[in-house]
């Protein structure tokens, strides 16, 4: 299962640079095809969801790549958070970059 960080802090897997936004606002987990749980982690300024016209109170939703979402005063879709995840591009090979213990020169190998 999938799962990514979400927050103003560079360690995070999605990074939101917006001042509501919390360091470490929320979590969004992959649950099933298109579906996610979203786990909001003690955020200050909270997080939304939006039902019709409302904005509603979440802590812990399911939600679809389409559904729009507040974090903070930062509006989104879980599509578009999903985009700025640190993910590896699928038309890059992944690389690791090591010292060779017999030369001890740095190499860059595929995974």
């Amino acid at each position: 299962m999938s799962s990514f960080s979400i927050g103003r802090a560079p360690s995070c897997d999605i990074v939101v640079v917006d001042p509501t936004v919390s360091r470490q606002h929320a979590r969004l987990s992959a649950v099933g095809p298109g579906r996610f749980l979203f786990v909001d982690t003690g955020s200050t300024a909270g997080s939304c969801r939006r039902e019709g016209d409302d904005w509603l109170p979440m802590t812990e939703a399911q939600l679809a790549a389409g559904d729009l979402i507040r974090l903070g005063e930062f509006e989104t879709t879980v599509g578009d958070l999903l985009e700025r995840a640190k993910l590896p591009s699928p038309t890059r090979p992944l690389r690791r970059v090591e010292r060779d213990p017999l030369t001890g020169r740095i190499v860059v190998r595929n995974r």
